[in-house]
C-alpha cells in the first residue's frame, strides 16, 4: 500500500480506521459533526459547546470536528478578530484540547479536519 503524505506539511497522513459501533436496536452509528465553533472569539457559545461534548459523552455519540474550532486570529485575518478576541491562541488550544479530552478517552472522536 502507498504511503500518502500531507502536502502542506509533508508527514505521512494519518488513517482513521475506527470501526463505528452501533447502538444495541439500531441498524446504524449515530456521529455529530461539531465544527465553527471559533473558541476566542466574542460570539462563540461556551455553554453550548460543553452541552454538546457532555451530550456525546452520555450518550457515547461520535463527534467528527470539523474545522475552525479555535479563532486563532493574526494581523492578516479578515476582519477585526485579532483585537476582539478574547484570549491568545495558545490558550485557547490548550483549552479546546481539555474539552475534547474526554471525547478521545472513549474513543469517540472519529476524525478532524484542519480547517474549511
Amino acid at each position: 500500500m502507498k504511503k500518502l503524505n500531507d502536502k502542506i506539511i509533508g508527514r505521512p497522513i494519518r488513517l482513521n480506521k475506527q470501526v463505528l459501533v452501533p447502538k444495541k436496536l439500531r441498524n446504524y452509528a449515530e456521529v455529530v459533526f461539531l465544527g465553527d465553533c471559533h473558541l476566542g472569539s466574542p460570539q462563540f457559545d461556551e455553554e453550548r459547546f460543553l452541552s454538546m461534548i457532555a451530550y456525546c459523552l452520555k450518550n457515547s455519540i461520535y463527534v467528527l470536528l470539523m474545522g475552525d474550532m479555535i479563532e486563532l486570529a493574526t494581523r492578516y485575518s479578515v476582519g477585526a478578530g485579532i483585537y476582539d478576541q478574547e484570549f491568545n491562541g495558545q490558550s485557547q488550544h490548550e483549552q479546546m484540547v481539555e474539552w475534547l479530552k474526554p471525547l478521545a478517552r472513549k474513543k469517540l472522536i472519529v476524525g478532524s479536519l484542519r480547517g474549511n
